[in-house]
């Protein structure tokens, strides 16, 4: 899970660091940020993983999967979600 907050943290200070260097360049300031990743709710997430809603709970609670967590809702970023899924195989009976 942390891998997946520091990769976040790390885009948004590339992002910083290319503003200042314009401002430095050229005194102006001209601010086109990436948006956030379009984050899906747990219906969505269990269709592109497959597993059901209570299996995608455990895996949140164990912090095994990646999520974010906006008050008390759990979100996911689908393309993290399906990278997370081609670098693990996780099966029930592991968890």
């Amino acid at each position: 899970m942390d891998k997946y907050i520091y990769e976040s943290i790390f885009r948004k200070l590339e992002s910083i660091e290319k503003i200042l260097t314009e401002i430095k360049k050229s005194g102006t300031i001209s601010i086109t940020m990436e948006p956030d990743p379009k984050l899906i709710k747990i219906d969505e997430a269990a269709i592109i993983t497959g597993y059901s809603k209570k299996y995608l709970y455990i895996l949140v609670h164990k912090k095994v999967i990646p999520f974010y967590k906006r008050g008390k809702a759990i979100r996911f970023d689908p393309e993290t979600l399906r990278e997370w899924m081609r670098n693990n195989n996780i099966q029930n009976k592991d968890i």
